[in-house]
């Protein structure tokens, strides 16, 4: 185990008034080999023109912190949504495979939420406390649901699917559909692929 401090060190990294993002300090810190497996894994190229996990999340990190939502958020709402975006697919470490001669990472979201809760429950200390679980669960939450919102309505029952998602909100209160969006906006920003716009869109 690690402890909280280092999630407070880490937290201290985020740009809250804007600025650059220090990615040496980040690398250097207790993410890193969190870091060197996301740098390990690559995704398909036909959705991912930047290869590897870790470059994309660098890039959904920059766009995180450019977006209208973030910026007008408080404090904790930019911890939450930039742990979120350094998170939201530490699942394809684990779930990324070579299938029909292409690379895919099935189900990485509902894995990489459960790997995110231990990474901060057990490493990083966010347990022991409401706040601390809140905290912890409106992160997984994001990263579990970052998928939905470009497909959202080619789903049955839709609407039943999304309510489902937003009642989560009733045990981690920081968590919102809001949120949710704006870090898959971020997801699809911070990527080369010539589907961003109508991913977008929709």
């Amino acid at each position: 185990m690690i402890n909280d401090n280092e999630f407070q060190k880490i937290t201290k990294l985020i740009p809250l008034t804007g600025g650059c993002i220090n990615w040496n300090k980040l690398q250097a810190s207790s993410l890193s080999p969190i870091f060197e497996q996301m740098a390990a894994t690559n995704q398909n190229p036909a959705y991912h023109g930047e290869i590897d996990v870790l470059t994309h999340t660098k890039m959904v990190c920059a766009e995180i912190v450019k977006q209208p939502e973030y910026k007008k958020g408080s404090k904790k709402d930019k911890i939450i949504l930039f742990w979120a975006a350094l998170l939201h697919d530490i699942g394809k470490i684990a779930c990324t495979f070579e299938i029909d001669g292409e690379l895919k990472s099935p189900h990485h979201s509902s894995k990489g939420a459960n790997m995110a809760r231990v990474l901060l429950w057990k490493d990083f200390g966010l347990c022991g406390s409401i706040e601390k679980q809140q905290l912890r669960e409106s992160i997984c939450n994001l990263v579990r649901y970052h998928s939905f919102p470009p497909y959202a309505l080619s789903y049955e029952n839709a609407d039943l699917r999304l309510l489902k998602i937003a009642a989560n909100g009733n045990l981690a209160r920081d968590f919102s559909i809001e949120k949710l969006c704006t870090l898959e906006k971020a997801d699809m920003l911070g990527r080369i692929h010539s589907g961003v716009d109508d991913a977008l869109d929709r």
